[in-house]
């Protein structure tokens, strides 16, 4: 659990209040960021993608891996820039549901100018 509260419930309550229209309970991943970390600027694009790529050890030896997801973030026309917290929103929004053990999002990767890796552990 991040450092900025004191409790699983009370990061959960702050989760739902930063994100309103989604069910961050019963989310199908978990968020494990500070808090404070969501208004930083991911990029100034107008749009950038963000890829969840199934490299990791849970699909050693498997005759197929799952196919990489891209999410496409674009900027709100009220901002300068796209945030974590938009980049998070986009998550809510497709439902995105881990397709192995690492399911706690820890933040975001740049391999490109416009192009993320979200970082799932477990």
């Amino acid at each position: 659990m991040p450092e900025s509260v004191d409790s699983a419930d009370e990061y959960l309550d702050r989760l739902q209040e930063i994100f309103p229209n989604a069910n961050c309970r019963d989310a199908p991943f978990y968020i494990s960021m500070e808090l404070d970390s969501f208004n930083r600027t991911l990029s100034y694009s107008d749009s950038i993608t963000i890829f969840c790529k199934y490299n990791c050890g849970c699909f050693r030896g498997a005759k197929q891996r799952p196919k990489n997801q891209g999410f496409i973030v674009t900027k709100d026309l009220n901002s300068n820039s796209i945030t974590i917290k938009d980049a998070i929103q986009v998550f809510y929004t497709h439902k995105y549901k881990a397709k192995c053990d690492h399911c706690y999002l820890e933040g975001f990767h740049q391999i490109t100018l416009n192009e993320f890796i979200a970082e799932f552990g477990s």
